[in-house]
């Protein structure tokens, strides 16, 4: 056996007789005057504050308020909220963020979505992207994102006084 083994090993010829192959070059060009130009690619969708506030008159839910966004759709689960699909895919396999930060589902049977915890009337905007995530929000969800940002909150300058305020009433049965 171990003359096989010494034949077996001088059998094996040397890898210098191999030849490299180059691979041509590859320009990748980007503007970096631009922050999203990255994003620019992507199937996205902007619900801005002053949309979601025509439409919060509606309803409270602001899952119901994304239906608007095109392939978003709204899944009744319950009292509280609506889940969120995109393009048919939806639950976990959709990354729900409320301020950069990922929020699961409350329930394990994803009855309560995470955007039940977000008041529409505060909300400075909503990015809906539909496929699969950029490594920026998570990349390993097939389904999409749905990145809610709060409103800035609003001060008053240094000896002024600040006085605001907002009324809505709607009406569902």
């Amino acid at each position: 056996t171990s003359c096989l083994a010494l034949v077996a090993a001088l059998a094996a010829s040397p890898a210098a007789g191999q030849t490299t192959m180059r691979l041509r070059d590859v320009e990748v060009e980007t503007n970096l005057a631009e922050p999203d130009a990255g994003r620019a690619g992507l199937s996205a969708h902007v619900v801005d504050r002053l949309a979601a506030s025509h439409r919060a008159v509606s309803s409270s839910d602001l899952t119901e308020i994304l239906r608007a966004a095109p392939g978003v759709a709204a899944q009744g689960a319950g009292g509280f909220s609506s889940l969120p699909s995109i393009r048919g895919i939806g639950e976990d396999k959709v990354i729900i963020t409320i301020d950069g930060a990922p929020v699961d589902m409350a329930c394990p049977n994803f009855m309560n979505s995470p955007l039940s915890y977000v008041d529409p009337l505060t909300l400075g905007s909503v990015l809906v992207i539909k496929g699969v995530s950029p490594v920026s929000f998570g990349g390993d969800n097939i389904g999409g994102v749905v990145a809610a940002r709060s409103a800035d909150p609003k001060f008053a300058e240094t000896g002024q006084r600040l006085s605001t305020g907002e009324t809505s009433a709607f009406y569902r049965s």
